[in-house]
């Protein structure tokens, strides 16, 4: 959950059944504004989730945006068209997985090119700049795509897209997509994850979680169907 304030920006993150609460540096804008905005695009574009399998619905856009926006705290982004734009990518990278899951980013790239001046209410309004910008983060996202990533804010959205190194987290999206089958789940993790795997981590990425990303390689490789089933129950 994301909330704005006056003074600063408070991004909450869920991980597990706790909570923990980081605090930032307000902006330039006015956050009250920008949280209006968010709630507005999310609500827009909940229907294509909704759609998606149970891995790729609205919570998982909300928390690549969550991430998101820390992280371009964290590089001092300084402008309103900044945050909204990684709103805006944020919410459209998955929505259409419901169509193809192999080329779910391509779709968000044609819809975002094809509607940007006609249909879509949010993308009419930007410039022709911010709707590549946010075209090519939204087909650069995925974890397969092995080319250099055009701008930053692709970067940053392929980063929240893969969200904390944190096995948990990952088994449990994990056992939501492959409907909880265990032995899919390790073939799945080990498979996009593991030492061997065909996950693509931007150099940013690499360096912010240097620790945490070494650690988590470990534990997939090494991940059992037992682990797997204590994880997926954990905090139940």
């Amino acid at each position: 959950m994301i909330v704005l304030k006056d003074t600063t920006i408070f991004i909450t993150f869920k991980k597990g059944k706790k909570m923990k609460e980081r605090k930032h540096k307000k902006p330039t804008f006015n956050g009250s504004n920008l949280i209006q905005f968010l709630r507005q695009v999310r609500e827009y574009y909940k229907p294509y989730y909704d759609k998606n399998d149970p891995a790729h619905r609205i919570d998982h856009a909300d928390d690549v945006c969550t991430m998101a926006l820390e992280l371009a705290l964290k590089m001092q982004f300084d402008s309103r068209e900044n945050y909204q734009d990684i709103i805006l990518a944020s919410y459209i990278h998955d929505m259409f997985c419901f169509q193809d899951r192999k080329t779910h980013n391509i779709l968000a790239e044609n819809y975002v090119i094809k509607f940007w001046q006609h249909k879509d209410i949010f993308l009419r309004e930007l410039s022709g700049e911010r709707i590549y910008y946010i075209a090519q983060a939204v087909k650069e996202h995925r974890a397969s795509y092995k080319e250099k990533r055009y701008h930053k804010l692709s970067q940053i959205i392929s980063m929240a897209d893969r969200g904390v190194p944190d096995l948990e987290t990952h088994i449990k999206r994990s056992m939501l997509y492959n409907k909880g089958s265990v032995r899919s789940v390790i073939e799945h993790m080990h498979g996009k994850f593991g030492s061997a795997g065909y996950c693509e981590y931007p150099p940013q990425y690499e360096e912010m979680f240097k620790v945490e990303l070494s650690k988590f390689t470990v534990q997939v490789d090494n991940l059992t169907e037992a682990r797997v089933i204590e994880l997926n129950q954990k905090g139940d």
